[in-house]
């Protein structure tokens, strides 16, 4: 069979994008993974320091962390739909 090149610019350039997004997979898995174990972290961390009386500028502190976690993982998602997008 004969090809001009093209098909074959054509099936690297494919075999490239199928890399992209499984790496893509494992980042955002990895991420998330990271964020849940944080997050997780952070809330029994709330609770001790809360059960053993610490200040309110302690807890207050540890609420943000768990309200960061909470936006890194909305962020994780809208991340995500781009990359579908552009895939």
């Amino acid at each position: 069979m004969y090809t001009n090149g093209l098909e074959l610019v054509a099936i690297a350039a494919e075999e490239l994008a199928e890399k992209l997004r499984a790496i893509r997979l494992s980042v955002l898995s990895e991420q998330r993974q990271a964020i849940y174990k944080e997050r997780e972290t952070m809330t029994v961390n709330y609770r001790v320091q809360k059960r053993i009386g610490a200040e309110e500028s302690t807890l207050a502190e540890l609420e943000r962390a768990i309200a960061r976690c909470e936006l890194a993982l909305l962020e994780l998602d809208a991340i995500a739909l781009e990359w579908e997008m552009l895939s």
